[in-house]
């Protein structure tokens, strides 16, 4: 669990200082299995990110609401290593707000 803590935390620094960003940490108890949080940039569409450990897989419900959100069109990462955020938060950019440079 640490180290899921401790990827949140990098990766909520560089969104939030570097690109003026937010990623919001979610608290849907009652949604078993929803993703851990919300990633907000301006210019790009809100993606929805479960963290893992590094090598964990997620959970069967996790993996369903994962699946539920691909399959309606969401945007829905699962991240477990901060340079794997990094490259996607760089696609993002890119993909949604081409004059941005990445992170």
């Amino acid at each position: 669990m640490a180290e899921e803590s401790n990827l949140k935390r990098e990766c909520r620094e560089v969104i939030e200082h570097g690109l003026n960003g937010r990623l919001i940490q979610v608290g849907a108890k009652s949604w078993n299995g929803f993703p851990d949080s919300i990633l907000f940039i301006p210019g790009c569409p809100s993606v929805f990110i479960e963290f893992k450990a590094k090598g964990k897989k997620p959970r069967t419900n996790q993996s369903k609401w994962g699946e539920w959100l691909k399959d309606n069109h969401f945007h829905y990462w699962l991240i477990d290593d901060f340079d794997q955020f990094n490259e996607s938060v760089e696609n993002l950019l890119l993909d949604h707000n081409p004059r941005s440079k990445g992170c």
